[in-house]
Order: structure tokens, then C-alpha cells, then sequence
């Protein structure tokens, strides 16, 4: 029995802005069906009510609270581990973090910061990681498809610090196991699904 369906949103139910043919049929014939649907992505470009509101302009009728992205993750990590973040991220999502950042950072959050990353950003926050502050990287992935072609995603950058510094990241969003499964803990705690 089908008790719940994520479904991993870019490259599966849109690419860029384009939706795949069948997507919004297929999520409307599982919500149909009283099948709980979640919905995750892996970008850290984009805030996740700028993620919501994509959808909603392709056609996608489905609440904000089903959509689970590594920023929640993120921010769910440094709250069980009393960490200030230093934030390497694209400037869409650091509004996201606005309570939790202060004067003396203690760990370095790596997200997609796309052309935002450069040597000064990238040293900084390897000045702070020799210091001993831990690596926390919103993902790992090489590259993704974009309507231009494939691009760099986080993992390059996410290696560059590591090597530089000599330490291991901490992977929370995709492609790890742990991101998938803090999110279906969630959403048994939140629907009593289980």
C-alpha cells in the first residue's frame, strides 16, 4: 500500500520553467487518489516560497508546506547544534536564515551561491574553516541541467573548500540519505502518516 509519494520537483516534474508533459496530471491523479504528496528539490537558489510560486505559475496547485528543500535541513542542523552559520549562499535564501546569524560565526554553510562565489567569498570562509569551524554543504552534486545546457552545481566548490582546509564536509541536502529521511520524520510527525 502507497502511504505517501515524494516527488523530487526539477528535472522530474519541470525543467528551467518548463513543465514536463504529464506532470500535473500525474500529481492530480495521486491527490485524487488521498495519496499524500510531498514535494523535494535540491536547489539553493531559491527560496522556498520563490519554489512554491514557480510552481503555482506552471500550473501546480499545491500547498507550501509540502515542499521541503535543503534550507530547512540547514537551519533544523544549526538549531540542534547551537551553530551561528557563516553563509556561502545565493542571496534568494539568506533571508531564511536571518535568526539564526550573529557577530561570531561558527560554522560555514555552503549552498548554491552561482555567480556570487568568488575568491574573497571562497576565502573567507576558508579562513574561518581553518579556525576549525565545520563545513556544512546544503548538497553535493556536480552538475544539473539548466535550459542553457548543464552547469556547475555546489559539489565543485564544496571539494574546493575541503581539499583546501584538509576536512570533510557535512552533506545535510540531496544527494543524502539523511535529507530524505528528516524529511519523511517530519512529515509523519506533521500528518501522522507511519
Amino acid at each position: 500500500m502507497i502511504r505517501a509519494v515524494l516527488f523530487d520537483l526539477s528535472g522530474v516534474l519541470y525543467i528551467g520553467g518548463k513543465l514536463i508533459p504529464g506532470a500535473i496530471e500525474a500529481v492530480e491523479r495521486l491527490h485524487e487518489a488521498n495519496i499524500p504528496l510531498r514535494f523535494i528539490i535540491n536547489t539553493t537558489r531559491r527560496s522556498r516560497i520563490m519554489v512554491y510560486n514557480d510552481l503555482q505559475d506552471i500550473g501546480f496547485h499545491i500547498e507550501l508546506d509540502s515542499i521541503y528543500t535543503p534550507v530547512q535541513a540547514v537551519i533544523n542542523h544549526l538549531k540542534n547544534n547551537h551553530l551561528v552559520p557563516h553563509l556561502l549562499v545565493h542571496p534568494n535564501i539568506q533571508d531564511e536564515f536571518e535568526n539564526l546569524t550573529g557577530q561570531s560565526p561558527d560554522a560555514v554553510i555552503i549552498g548554491d551561491a552561482a555567480e556570487f562565489f568568488n575568491y574573497n567569498v571562497l576565502n573567507e570562509a576558508f579562513r574561518l574553516l581553518m579556525k576549525g569551524a565545520p563545513l556544512i554543504a546544503m548538497g553535493n552534486n556536480r552538475y544539473f541541467k539548466e535550459p542553457a545546457g548543464m552547469s556547475l552545481d555546489l559539489g565543485p566548490f564544496v571539494t574546493v573548500l575541503e581539499y583546501a582546509a584538509q576536512i570533510k564536509a557535512t552533506i545535510i541536502g540531496k544527494p543524502s540519505a539523511d535529507f530524505f529521511i528528516r524529511f519523511i520524520v517530519i512529515l509523519a510527525l506533521k500528518r501522522n502518516i507511519s
